[in-house]
This record gives structure tokens, C-alpha cells and sequence, in this order.
């Protein structure tokens, strides 16, 4: 597909930047060099258990965008990673517990550890030199021991096991431990009765490997998202405060699902509930922060009628205030990537879209009648995975195809991190 720009008197296109591979769900890294690491995801092929999707990297060279095809695959959804001080990238995988080790000097991967960590990766922390990884149940910090390539348990102190809490970087070393459904013992009791979500939350500080209570959430939640700001805040939002109880046939009720936003304020080490709401239709989004203090909501999808979403918000933490952006997306998008660049843009790749595919052929009397047109072209519109690439400008609030003709310009030419 081609992008035509007129200027006076003269045609051009310009040729889009597309991923090599269509893929969602997937892990993007900007490396220490500047260059754009992605690789990991799926693509809704039958790949077999013992294959992945192959790595790819975008660089900026000599004003020009470059992009290298890395046959290493790496077989992981949902994934985290973190930069090592080295350059390295750690990456792990949310639902395989595959630890993976992509070493920049040789463009390879090193499946370094399996199996030893349980529950699910929340985030990946390097802090003086060690890697450290929070899970979303206890033990909830594992400590990787470089000398035996294996990890091991950091703490197991929390007074609160919790499932589907989330753990965030605080700076300094410290952690932020919030929400969560109590554990062991989740899954017997919600066959039973419905379950209250926790409403505590813990700071856990690396360096003493020591975990303290320190209050109460403005609402109980479970299953939610925590994003850090620049300024040291945490933004809890979305969530669900009950569930169950279970049956054989699935929830015997709707949980409780909450649109209400908290934010963490390091200076009072406290809580306190936001006056801006979540579009409740909206789940599943992407959100970045950058800026002062802002978060950038994208895509996701309407829980009833399942519709995907091209739009986007801006949460300011500052004004309390989350807004529409007149600019949207250049395509609905589920399960994409959206990345923080060091000059400031945010990098959005692939996912799920929406595309017209002539599956419910429509003939003439089809075409004549509105009603049934308007059926075809629902049945039409089926989900596929995608290997576009667009660039969301905070500046000018607005989103841009990726091409090869803007591509050193929105990445930028740079070599080095800060």
C-alpha cells in the first residue's frame, strides 16, 4: 500500500514501514544504541510448541531507517523485559515462564532459565546490577543468581498473598505492592461464595529485602492496571472489586468491574481517588506514560458489541483530568505495543485490527437492500493480525503512519540512551 502526499505540481508516495512479521501481544525494546527491538508475540498461526516469531530491529543509520530480520525466535506472550547494564535485554514471558537473554553483540538469544519462577511475570527490574522479577502472587520478588543461571526467592514476607495484585517500580529500589484476590485458597472459595477483592498495599524496599504495610486503596481491586509516572506517581486504574462464585458452567454472576482511577503519591506515601473516570466500555487498551505526568490510552475494544477502537485518551495526574483526543489512531488495534521512545514518541505496533474480507459474498439484491448489506459487511469485517506501525507525536497530539520516507525523523538519529 502506498501513502500519497500532493504538493504543488508533483505526486509522491511514500512507502509504509510495516513489521516483518504480523504480530500481537508481542515485546518491544529500545536498546542502548537507539535501535527498536521486537520480537516475541503470535500471530494467530498453529505454530508449533517448540517455534516462535523471529526477532526483528528497526535502527536509525545515516538518516535512514534500516530494518534487520533476526532468524533467532523466541516462543513467549505477554512478555516483559528490562535492559541490563551491559545492553543486554532480559525478556520473559507472562504465560510460558521462558527467560530469554538477547545479547546485542551477537544478535542471539539464550534461554537462560525455565520453570523455576511460578505465577505471572508482572515486571522485570534491574536495580545495581541484579535482576530482579515481581509476580503478581507469592513469593512475589525472585532474585536471578547469575552465577548458577537459575533464580531463587528474594522474599516471601508479604502477610497477604494475593492473586492478580500489581507490582511497580517506585525508584530508589522500592516496590509498590497494591490489590489483589486473596491466596491460597482463591480457587476453593469462589466456588463457594464471591470473593472481595484486597484492599491493602505494601512498599517493598530491594536493598533491605524487607516488605511493610502501608495502607488502604480508595477501593478494593484485582486483575487491575498501575502505570509509574515520570514524577514518581503510580496511576491505578480499571479493575474488578468481586467475583464468582464459580460453577462448572463459569461465574454464576458478573464480577464487579470498576471504571475508578487511584493515584500513589510518593510524598505522603498514600493513596487517593482520582476524579477522572475509565470509558467503561473501553478494555483491554494499551496505556504509556510520558510526558509530566500524562497517560496515553489506546485502542483496546467495546465489551459489548466486541467493536475495536481507533480512538485514544490522556489522563493528566497533574489536573486530575482525562480527555479525547480529536486524533485517532490510523486503524482500530487490540493487543498491540505501544512504546516510549527516548526523543519523546510513542512507538505503536501491530495487534489486532479490523479488515474487510469478502467471506458473506454480496450480490446484486444484497447490494439493493440496506439491511442486508449492512449484515454482509458485518460478517465481512473479520479480526486479523497486523503488521503496521504507527507514531504517536505528544507535541502535536496526533498519530502518523510509519514510512520509510518520516522514519529517522519520528525515531530520531540517535545513538546512545541518556
Amino acid at each position: 500500500m502506498l501513502i500519497t502526499f500532493l504538493c504543488p505540481g508533483i505526486l509522491m508516495a511514500a512507502t509504509p514501514m510495516k513489521l516483518n512479521v504480523a504480530r500481537k501481544n508481542h515485546f518491544v525494546q529500545q536498546l542502548k544504541n537507539g535501535s527498536i527491538l521486537i520480537s516475541g508475540g503470535d500471530d494467530d498461526s498453529s505454530l508449533p510448541d517448540d517455534q516462535g516469531l523471529e526477532t526483528e530491529m528497526i535502527s536509525v543509520v545515516n538518516g535512514k531507517c534500516v530494518q534487520t530480520e533476526i532468524p533467532a525466535r523466541i516462543k513467549t506472550n505477554h512478555p516483559v523485559g528490562a535492559l541490563t547494564e551491559n545492553g543486554d535485554v532480559i525478556i520473559a514471558s507472562n504465560i510460558l515462564r521462558n527467560d530469554y537473554r538477547f545479547k546485542v553483540s551477537s544478535s542471539q538469544y539464550e534461554l537462560f532459565s525455565h520453570s523455576d519462577r511460578h505465577g505471572s511475570t508482572t515486571n522485570l527490574i534491574s536495580y545495581q546490577g541484579i535482576l530482579y522479577a515481581s509476580n503478581d502472587e507469592s513469593p512475589f520478588v525472585w532474585r536471578y543468581v547469575q552465577k548458577h543461571q537459575r533464580w531463587v526467592i528474594q522474599t516471601n514476607a508479604i502477610e497477604r498473598k494475593s492473586l492478580g495484585m500489581t507490582v511497580t517500580p517506585l525508584g530508589n529500589g522500592m516496590l509498590l505492592a497494591a490489590g489483589g484476590f486473596p491466596a491460597p485458597g482463591f480457587l476453593s472459595l469462589a466456588f463457594h461464595r464471591s470473593i472481595q477483592a484486597n484492599d491493602d498495599f505494601y512498599i517493598y524496599d530491594i536493598a533491605k529485602d524487607a516488605i511493610a504495610f502501608h495502607g488502604r486503596l480508595p477501593d478494593a481491586r484485582a486483575d487491575h492496571a498501575a502505570v509509574n509516572t515520570s514524577s514518581g506517581k503510580v496511576i491505578i486504574f480499571g479493575g474488578v472489586r468481586t467475583t464468582g462464585p464459580m460453577t462448572v458452567e463459569g461465574p454464576a454472576s458478573d464480577p464487579t468491574v470498576l471504571d475508578t482511577m487511584a493515584i500513589y503519591d510518593p510524598a505522603n506515601k498514600a493513596f487517593h481517588r482520582s476524579n477522572a473516570h475509565l470509558d467503561t466500555s473501553r478494555a483491554r487498551m494499551k496505556w504509556t506514560a510520558y510526558g509530566d505526568d500524562a497517560i496515553l490510552f489506546t485502542g483496546g475494544v467495546v465489551a459489548n458489541t466486541y467493536e475495536y477502537l481507533d480512538t485514544a485518551d490522556v489522563f493528566s495526574a497533574k489536573s486530575d483530568v482525562m480527555r479525547r483526543l480529536s486524533s485517532r489512531m490510523t486503524r482500530p488495534r487490540l493487543d498491540h505495543n505501544a512504546l516510549l521512545l527516548r526523543n519523546g514518541n510513542i512507538f505503536i505496533s501491530g495487534g489486532s485490527t479490523k479488515e474487510i474480507r469478502d467471506v458473506t459474498h454480496c450480490d446484486e439484491e444484497c447490494q439493493a437492500n440496506p439491511e442486508m448489506k449492512r449484515k454482509a459487511d458485518a460478517l465481512n469485517l473479520v479480526s486479523v493480525t497486523t503488521d503496521s506501525i504507527e507514531i504517536f507525536n505528544p507535541k502535536a497530539e496526533t498519530f502518523e503512519q510509519l514510512t520509510e520516507e518520516n522514519c529517522a525523523a519520528l525515531l530520531g538519529d540517535f545513538r546512545t540512551a541518556d
